[in-house]
């Protein structure tokens, strides 16, 4: 059952408690509907793969509940001035609030936590009080870490890593289709976008790698994960 007092205070949860009350988590830090799309979709993509794990005990809890917080704060980083913008696009397709609600939305949020959206999550989450193990995930599973990932033995975070970075602005992508996208969206950017950092490459060179040791223990392939196949967990996730 969802926390009814969880807008007004702070409290410790678990991973299970994370997952049963993450949409008033959501309504509490007002993501938008599409990035909340976005995390559903990841946590659905994660989920397959742990229901289709053979390799090395993981907890599928703390995956989850890592993806369904990992971008918490990217109201940030929201492109809310370009209309005809990605970003504002997906807010005028999945929420009901006009441009000028987001562009204040976003000034507030940055205002209050920060301008990077990693490190506004990062104190979204501090605010939650979530379990270390969970923050852990979400913190270093990002792009820019996916050299850290790679040579590590934490599989939570490898599975959190590959899950969140196949999900494109409107669904499953493949990782090569993913990282082209991304290169074309953010390709003016000149600063703020981890595709366009000095190693970029190497991390798009690591995530490939990710995605073979991930898969190297799992029932499924790759390609096996996509906007059908992760259909039923995404309406779970809805509640629909």
């Amino acid at each position: 059952m969802a926390n009814n007092c969880l807008m007004y205070s702070i409290s410790f949860m678990n991973s299970k408690e994370i997952i049963s009350n993450i949409k008033e988590i959501y309504q509490r830090f007002t993501v938008p509907k599409n990035m909340q799309m976005h995390m559903f979709r990841a946590a659905a993509a994660g989920e397959m793969v742990i229901d289709n794990w053979f390799g090395p005990k993981i907890n599928g809890n703390d995956i989850i509940a890592a993806l369904l917080l990992h971008d918490l704060g990217n109201i940030v980083k929201m492109d809310v001035e370009d209309e005809n913008g990605v970003s504002a696009k997906l807010l005028k397709e999945h929420n009901d609030k006009p441009m000028d609600f987001w562009r204040e939305k976003k000034k507030e949020m940055i205002k209050k936590y920060s301008e990077n959206d990693h490190d506004a999550t990062n104190k979204m989450i501090e605010e939650l009080d979530v379990p270390k193990e969970v923050k852990f995930i979400v913190t270093k599973g990002i792009f820019l870490d996916n050299d850290f990932t790679l040579a590590s033995d934490n599989w939570e975070l490898k599975i959190k890593a590959i899950s969140d970075q196949r999900i494109g602005p409107w669904g499953v992508l493949s990782l090569k289709e993913r990282f082209e996208d991304v290169k074309i969206r953010y390709l003016k950017r000149t600063s703020g976008s981890s595709i366009n950092h000095p190693k970029a490459q190497e991390y798009i060179n690591c995530a490939f790698k990710l995605q073979e040791q991930v898969f190297a223990n799992c029932k499924i392939k790759p390609e096996d994960i996509n906007d059908s196949t992760i259909k039923p967990y995404l309406l779970k996730y809805l509640g629909e």
